[in-house]
């Protein structure tokens, strides 16, 4: 039995395929347009993109493994990712032979940039900047004999000790190598009176100096470190201790 389709059953399914068709091709050019916009955008931000090569690991790093160049690489990735204290090829000489610092159960996969709170903190080897024969000295200093802190790392102060009723040269200018156990003051840091100076001296002047602080404290007077024909002997100071404004001298609270 043949079948037959009445005139109006083809008109709805005329319509319908057109309409299909259309909008299969209305959808296709919006896909189109979507990849060349995203294209487009992806261009963009590669040419603002800013990239840094950071050092990473070539194997898991875990406590206590010994930074050696065969385990490091450089990657280069996105400025905007790179983690904070990231280390650089720049810092390579700085970290080899170091050690990593982790929890214990922690591990540092290879490919993840490297961080400086990641490695043992090592303090660096301090090397005596003096002659072999030359040795340090700490001894107390008197407020009047530093002028209230006008002393400075570097000055030379030269020592006399009271004998009966006179103060006799002991040894001979020597340089101030640190006040109060520092070597270095910010320029606006305000200078208090040091209450022990630090001497670079030779070993047998600092045995000699010992033995004499026996006989008595030892006053010191900055000096020229070139000049030579200091006084064998001289009074001793009469130190004062306040002015008062009518000029009269007070000892203690006035």
């Amino acid at each position: 039995m043949k079948a037959v389709f009445e005139p109006k059953f083809w008109w709805p399914f005329a319509v319908g395929t057109v309409a299909a068709f259309l909008a299969w091709h209305l959808l296709g050019q919006y896909r189109n347009d979507l990849e060349t916009r995203f294209l487009q955008m992806t261009e963009a931000q590669q040419e603002n993109q800013l990239w840094v090569d950071v050092v990473v690991s070539r194997m898991p790093l875990r406590t206590d493994d010994t930074l050696e160049l065969s385990m490091l690489q450089y990657r280069r990735i996105d400025a905007s990712l790179s983690p904070h204290g990231a280390i650089y090829p720049d810092d390579l000489d700085d970290i080899l032979g170091r050690r990593i610092a982790l929890n214990d159960n922690d591990e540092i996969p290879p490919g993840r940039p490297l961080q400086w709170h990641q490695l043992h903190h090592e303090e660096p080897e301090v090397t005596p900047s003096f002659p072999v024969d030359h040795t340090l000295m700490t001894l107390p200093v008197h407020p009047e004999d530093s002028h209230i802190g006008l002393w400075a790392v570097g000055d030379y102060i030269q020592g006399y000790q009271r004998v009966d009723s006179s103060m006799r040269k002991v040894g001979r200018p020597y340089q101030i190598f640190a006040l109060d156990g520092q070597r270095r003051f910010d320029s606006d840091q305000h200078r208090q009176a040091p209450r022990h100076a630090t001497l670079l001296l030779p070993i047998r002047d600092a045995l000699q100096l010992a033995s004499l602080s026996v006989h008595g404290p030892v006053h010191w007077v900055q000096v020229n470190s070139v000049y030579s024909n200091l006084p064998v002997t001289v009074a001793p100071p009469n130190y004062i201790h306040r002015i008062v404004p009518k000029g009269e001298a007070c000892v203690g609270l006035c």
